[in-house]
């Protein structure tokens, strides 16, 4: 009960996907189960045991479903793909497409993470300091009122919007350029 509070009062949820914590309820029902079954007489112990087993299939079933459904390629592979291709190799994306990216493009690009304290000194230099830099946001990752924020930041140190890319996996790369004064914000 205080974890569904925590969920619903608390600041550092701000949309339904954050519920996505409470994908562990199964092992309270299987936990519940398991003490059912401790507590019926021998005669239904059987028919528990069946029911204990034909639950584990179902379920093993639906986890196989699930995973065979993953994109074959991970997703920040794609992201790092794609700022590669637009010679884009600094820049700003959440701390989740962040880490990722830097990791599985073994710092070819290097993204600052904008939503939490730098973990790499360099990436942040570079996100500071690079003539172009890219903003990588995902719909219904990043709240758009800290996407907003940034921008606004990054415009006090002299970039500002140029081109914005919107992909159908539902992300889009922002670039930024430094002393682009008075160009405008066109969308491919």
């Amino acid at each position: 009960m205080l974890l569904l509070l925590f969920f619903l009062l608390s600041d550092h949820v701000w949309d339904a996907l954050c519920f996505r914590y409470f994908t562990y309820g199964p092992v309270g029902v299987a936990l519940g189960l398991g003490f059912l079954m401790e507590s019926v007489a021998d005669s239904r112990r059987r028919f528990m045991a069946f029911f204990l087993g034909l639950m584990m299939l179902v379920q093993g079933g639906i986890l196989i479903q699930r995973v065979d459904g993953f994109p074959k390629i991970h997703p920040a592979d794609r992201i790092v793909s794609v700022l590669e291709d637009l010679d884009l190799r600094e820049g700003w994306a959440n701390y989740w497409v962040a880490g990722a990216a830097n990791f599985l493009s073994q710092d070819r690009v290097r993204l600052n993470q904008y939503n939490s304290k730098p973990f790499d000194r360099k990436a942040e230099w570079l996100a500071y300091h690079s003539p172009r830099v890219a903003l990588v946001s995902v719909d219904g990752l990043d709240e758009p009122g800290q996407i907003r924020q940034l921008i606004n930041k990054l415009g006090e140190i002299g970039y500002h919007p140029w081109v914005l890319r919107r992909f159908n996996e539902g992300w889009s790369v922002l670039e930024l350029r430094r002393g682009a004064v008075g160009s405008p914000l066109s969308s491919e």
